[in-house]
């Protein structure tokens, strides 16, 4: 039976992520935290090289999927080293032991922040050119993995929505309340939490040293996206603005979208996920 380690497992992806594969019977499954109180989960600090690396030894994953890191940019774009520490510093630990133990793939869960967001509609070949600390530090990771690692997936994907998203959450909450939403003209591709789970469950036994983009389908402003959500509320009252751009701001990404890999043709669009995520309201 392979095993399967969930760095990350108390987060919002790895939580659905580990769950989900609990109920595959196919699998044995292992999932870590930082923090919380999950006592299904082991308590680990990734940024700790020698006791991380203590704890995948002793673990003997035949794949690890790293959905684990730090995204707030109001931390990361202020000290890049932290984003370093949280994103890159312990992918070397994991190819490490993959040096080890030859034939363990690793997926890593990347990010459309990779780009700069000047054009959109990103192919997974396309070069990368992130502005801020968090995409620089993915990137840094990336690099690390197509240099070194003998067996990775690079999984990279839009902004994930799902229930406790705290966008679709956010935008819930206001159209519920009736309120008045301001939201950007910039674009990206959100993508359906499922899309995630599936996109790794396929690359758990196809790691082919490449990277995938797994997306919703659909590449909306996030005044769009307001407007999908919105739509499953008749009652509410609620007010959309949309705000443009404010283009001398170097640090706005204007246009993040991603061209869905292939492989995953198949999925849902975002639309249809959100429309069967919603429709008990």
């Amino acid at each position: 039976m392979k095993k399967v380690l969930i760095i990350g497992a108390s987060g919002f992806v790895g939580s659905y992520c580990f769950n989900k594969f609990s109920e595959d019977n196919q699998l044995e499954i292992e999932g870590t935290r930082n923090f919380g109180l999950n006592k299904n989960l082991s308590k680990i600090d990734y940024t700790d090289s020698l006791a991380f690396s203590d704890f995948i030894n002793k673990s003997r994953p035949d794949c690890i999927v790293w959905s684990a890191g730090l995204k707030k940019l109001s931390l990361t774009e202020k000290d890049f080293e932290l984003a370093c520490k949280q994103n890159f510093y312990p992918i070397k630990t994991i190819v490490n032991y993959q040096e080890d133990h030859k034939g363990v793939c690793l997926i890593f869960i990347s990010t459309d922040y990779v780009f700069n967001g000047s054009r959109g509609n990103y192919k997974p070949l396309d070069s990368v050119n992130p502005s801020t600390n968090y995409g620089k530090s993915k990137v840094l990771a990336e690099n690390y993995l197509i240099e070194k690692s003998p067996n990775y997936s690079i999984l990279r994907a839009g902004a994930i929505i799902g229930p406790g998203s705290v966008f679709l959450n956010w935008l819930v909450d206001k159209i519920k309340s009736n309120e008045t939403i301001e939201l950007y003209d910039n674009f990206f591709t959100p993508t359906p939490i499922k899309s995630i789970f599936k996109a790794i469950k396929i690359l758990i036994n196809s790691s082919k040293n490449r990277i995938y983009h797994v997306t919703g389908k659909q590449r909306l402003s996030r005044y769009e996206f307001g407007n999908l959500v919105k739509k499953h509320f008749k009652s509410s009252s609620s007010k959309l603005i949309e705000v443009k751009s404010d283009n001398n701001n170097l640090n706005f990404l204007k246009d993040l979208s991603l061209v869905n890999s292939k492989e995953f043709s198949k999925f849902e669009s975002i639309e249809k996920y959100i429309s069967k995520a919603l429709k008990h309201d």
